[in-house]
């Protein structure tokens, strides 16, 4: 038999977006499945290690069809017979044949406790939930999942029964079953189920302030859990899908799948109230949350004893060993040092769902708020697509400018602009990306404890608010030993700070993780359209390259990187004249320039020339002396230069 991992492999290789379970079990082995789930073959081996067995999730929200040249992700439908202890599913099913209800032959799953797993798939997921097409006749689809073939429970098996192609959802399912948001306003105290307040509210209850269920408590526990997220204006398939969070988190031993959705189903069918009374306000903060029983409102300040305390399930980070999911980190670096290329270079993975430089992503979308240059990014979207040629990736660019300084201007509007992106993309942003500090601190100063502090406290409203990242992508300080310009208040709030300096990547500070490796990068041309008079716009990509190596190479040579610009921009020029026995004598102003217009991308790491004059000169003359200090070119007459080949004897 085939082990878990090969299992996994060949679901993906359908088109199965999988995940692990727990050994021998059917709750999500990690925390964020629903971002983990995947049906990348390198992923999926990463994601299984064969060590710990796990048991093969499949994610019913998505499905990779493909037909023949043509592929498309939609989604999966479900049909969950349950047959367990006597349960009446397949006297529904014959039910259903009795009035015509027909479901048409499909991949069909056993599972370990006998019941039957019919899988469609439709063009967007359905409302899923218990006893939706009749008694102990489950659906899964949205925000839901299934134990995948290959996976065992006390020794018994889930396999697949057939080798049928996934078929179409019959529409009598569509019809009855309907979009997760489709809802009679009658029945619903807010407008719309699932706004974003709601799903934030709900996401931070059930990771963080949730109960944890007592022994012999665990129904009761989880039933009260789900009646808190009727009360916050969930629907009940995305209840569901929080439900499994807080299952995975805080009820040990784990309900089975089933359990769970039983108890969210039956909060919902006995709500005295409509859902979403207890909705938090249209602002950006939800409310705090109440106690679930009757007992007085517990402190801010608590604390636990140290037999009580027990590990908990790490997040999958945003950018494994850089960026945390729902952090805040700062980006900075001197102008023209690339900043801003790596920022979109990071936020393009981190919405492809692929490695950044070898490190894991944790998918979503991204907004990337461009301040400053909104022409000037717009290009480098535009580099980027040209060189990925990625497919409806979900980036968003808002080459806008914005005042997040004063809370009453545009912080309402960017949040907003957030949530937008976020409906219209169908999946939550996982990072947004500020470009840069100064233009959205308008009328503040950088400088001020006080200022920098309100703007600090509005990034932490927009990530509570979004619970996305936010990376603020900012400039060097005059004395660039000293970090990111600025008050420190900037430097003590951040999780993770970035530095780009000489074209290398570094980590200057980590709250919670390890501080990685330097990254080296070198930035390449691409054109992306002409202007109005016929000439190439250019911008540019990022690739990486090995930090430590580079940096060998330029200590082997001895040389600054303007020297090497200077003394490659030399060896380039064939001018045919001769003085004594040296050839291609240069003069000092076409030496010059040609350092001008020298492509220093061929120098890994190098600045721009001053952009003064006078300030262009004393470089120059700075790396002129110090090659004729190493002995690599000589000065024949005044300001008529030449190479020193290796073994010449400079006269």
């Amino acid at each position: 038999m085939a082990n878990k991992l090969e299992q996994a492999l060949e679901l993906a290789e359908q088109g199965f977006y999988v995940f692990p379970l727990k050994k021998n079990g059917k709750t999500p082995a990690h925390e964020g499945w629903q971002q983990e789930a995947t049906f990348n073959a390198d992923e999926v081996t990463a994601l299984f290690d064969n060590s710990k067995d796990y048991n093969i999730g499949i994610f019913t929200g998505h499905y990779f069809k493909f037909a023949g040249h043509v592929s498309a992700d939609v989604a999966l439908v479900v049909v969950d017979v349950d047959t367990k202890d006597g349960k009446q599913g397949t006297q529904t099913m014959i039910e259903h044949d009795v009035l015509g209800n027909d479901f048409p032959p499909t991949l069909e799953f056993e599972t370990a406790s006998g019941g039957r797993h019919l899988v469609y798939f439709y063009d967007f997921p359905l409302s899923g939930g218990a006893n939706k097409l009749g008694l102990h006749v489950d659906v899964k689809s949205y925000g839901g999942y299934i134990v995948g073939a290959g996976s065992t429970v006390d020794g018994k098996p889930y396999k697949a029964t057939n080798n049928e192609p996934i078929a179409y959802c019959p529409a009598w399912i569509v019809e009855r079953l309907g979009r997760p948001m489709d809802r009679n306003p009658v029945d619903q105290a807010i407008e719309v189920l699932d706004a974003d307040s709601a799903i934030s509210r709900g996401r931070d209850y059930v990771t963080n302030t949730a109960p944890t269920a007592a022994p012999g408590k665990r129904n009761d526990t989880a039933y009260r859990v789900a009646c808190k997220l009727h009360d916050f204006g969930l629907s009940e398939p995305m209840a569901q899908e929080m439900m499994f969070t807080w299952n995975t988190l805080h009820c040990h031993p784990h309900l089975d799948i089933e359990e769970v959705e039983a108890v969210t189903a039956s909060a919902y069918k006995t709500a005295k109230l409509p859902a979403g009374h207890d909705s938090a306000d249209a602002e950006f903060e939800a409310a705090a949350d109440d106690e679930l029983s009757d007992k007085p409102k517990p402190p801010k300040l608590f604390y636990r004893w140290f037999d009580e305390i027990e590990h908990a399930p790490d997040a999958h980070p945003l950018l494994e060993d850089y960026l945390d999911q729902g952090a805040m980190s700062v980006l900075y670096g001197e102008s023209n040092s690339g900043k801003t290329f790596v920022a979109m270079d990071i936020a393009f993975h981190v919405a492809a769902g692929l490695p950044w430089n070898g490190k894991r992503t944790s998918q979503g979308s991204i907004l990337y708020l461009a301040a400053e240059g909104g022409r000037g990014a717009q290009n480098r979207v535009l580099a980027l697509k040209k060189k990925h040629k990625p497919h409806q990736l979900p980036f968003a660019l808002a080459p806008c400018a914005a005042n997040l300084f004063d809370s009453s201007a545009d912080l309402k509007a960017v949040i907003g602009l957030i949530r937008a992106a976020q409906r219209q993309s169908n999946q939550p942003i996982k990072l947004v990306i500020i470009d840069t500090l100064s233009r959205v601190l308008a009328g503040g100063n950088e400088n001020s404890s006080e200022d920098m502090t309100l703007f600090i406290e509005n990034i932490d409203t927009i990530r509570r608010a979004t619970t996305a990242h936010v990376m603020i992508v900012h400039h060097s300080g005059k004395d660039t030993s000293k970090g990111a310009r600025g008050h420190s208040s900037l430097r003590a709030a951040t999780d993770t700070e970035l530095e780009i300096v000489d074209r290398t990547v570094l980590v200057r500070k980590q709250r919670d993780m390890e501080f990685a490796k330097p990254i080296g990068f070198e930035l390449d041309t691409l054109t992306v359209g002409t202007n109005a008079y016929g000439e190439d716009i250019t911008s540019c990509t990022v690739n990486y390259v090995d930090a430590e190596a580079r940096e060998a190479f330029l200590a082997a040579n001895r040389l600054e990187h303007r020297d090497l610009i200077a003394l490659l921009a030399i060896q380039s020029m064939r001018t045919g004249r001769s003085i004594a026995n040296y050839e291609n004598v240069v003069d000092q102003k076409e030496w010059k320039k040609r350092c001008e217009d020298f492509d220093i991308t061929l120098v890994p790491g190098a600045k721009p020339w001053p952009t003064s004059n006078d300030s262009f000169l004393k470089a120059f003359a700075r790396a002129r002396e110090r090659l004729v200090g190493f002995g690599r070119v000589v000065e024949l007459e005044e300001k008529q230069w030449a190479l020193v080949e290796t073994g010449q004897a400079v006269r």
